[in-house]
């Protein structure tokens, strides 16, 4: 016998949601998310760093030597790609620091776009999970009416017959009790 349309739906559901990829997914949006966060902090502290150079913000100041510090390790790829220009007698035009916030922001933004479409995935691969179930759900409703269909013609079919038999029984008795013609 042939397996019912519900359980292959029903398999194939199952199937799809213990497959590798919905993890794969949801490991690999985490890891964007993240690298995401980091590049925006990055981006904060670089974008606080020329503002801080462009009012000459004093080194005495701890907060302004920790925002320096923190942004060295990020500007390292582009420091001397523009001269720092001096604007003042203590502000700074520093261009390399403005070039790498707009970098990271690319790069932010390209990340955002992955993580658009990893989310877009999984969201397909759930949406292809629930069609399945429900497709599984809409099979075994109607291989049940189609059961229940059948039962009712088998059951008709034997009360026919048993009417049948009861009309020929009728038919005999009546037969029997009639008295025959004698012979001429």
């Amino acid at each position: 016998m042939t397996q019912p349309l519900s359980e292959r739906y029903e398999q194939q559901a199952d199937a799809a949601q213990h497959s590798a990829l919905p993890v794969l997914l949801k490991f690999a949006r985490a890891v964007v998310w993240f690298f995401y966060a980091l590049i925006l902090v990055q981006v904060l502290l670089l974008l606080t760093a020329f503002v801080l150079r462009l009012l000459g913000a004093s080194t005495d100041a701890a907060f302004t030597r920790w925002i320096y510090r923190s942004s060295d390790r990020s500007m390292e790829p582009f420091r001397g790609i523009f001269p720092a220009t001096e604007v003042g007698e203590v502000s700074v035009l520093d261009t390399s620091l403005l070039f790498a916030a707009v970098v990271y922001v690319v790069v932010a933004l390209v990340l955002d776009f992955a993580l658009r479409w990893l989310a877009g995935k999984a969201a397909s691969q759930d949406r292809r999970v629930r069609d399945l179930r429900a497709a599984a759900q809409q099979a075994a409703l109607s291989e049940y009416e189609a059961a229940k269909q059948l039962a009712l013609q088998q059951a008709a079919a034997q009360q026919a017959a048993q009417a049948a038999a009861a009309a020929t029984a009728a038919q005999a008795a009546q037969a029997q009790q009639r008295p025959m013609p004698p012979p001429t």
